[in-house]
């Protein structure tokens, strides 16, 4: 397990940022990646699920709201239509803020930033990294429980 931050002065010392851990879960995929999120607005993380979808990986997004960005809804609306093993789902009958990734359920992210600018990049936001496999299936076990 490892802590993850964004904002500029919890980097360093150690301490990774979470927009690498997030690229480098999705990009080290060989399976299956899930991910509970409020809302996603950056691009280039919808690139890397792209890439992923390309490899076979199958993609599971778990997500509250739209980003409101004509191209985030449109990419995701074309991966959906493009890419058999995307799965978004739209989780609005109650408030969805959880915001989990994890990858081949080996690996999870479990932290309070969005998949956005202010996420990745300017909030003072925390995060944990988990390499426990058990640990891992009852997060994913959890999750699941929403689209069951």
């Amino acid at each position: 397990m490892y802590i993850v931050a964004t904002g500029k002065q919890w980097i360093g010392y150690g301490v990774r940022t979470t927009e690498s851990a997030v690229k480098e879960i999705i990009d080290s995929a060989e399976h299956r990646v899930l991910m509970s999120i409020y809302i996603i607005t950056e691009s280039e993380i919808l690139e890397r699920i792209e890439r992923a979808l390309e490899r076979g990986v199958n993609v599971t997004i778990l997500l509250h709201q739209l980003s409101g960005n004509n191209s985030i809804d449109s990419t995701l609306q074309k991966l959906d239509s493009e890419y058999q093993n995307f799965q978004p789902v739209s989780i609005s009958d109650e408030m969805l803020h959880a915001k989990v990734l994890m990858s081949d359920t080996e690996v999870a992210l479990v932290g309070s930033a969005n998949i956005t600018r202010g996420g990745l990049k300017n909030n003072y936001e925390l995060g944990v990294v988990i390499e426990d496999a058990e640990k891992v299936h009852k997060l994913e076990k959890i999750i699941l429980r929403l689209i069951e």
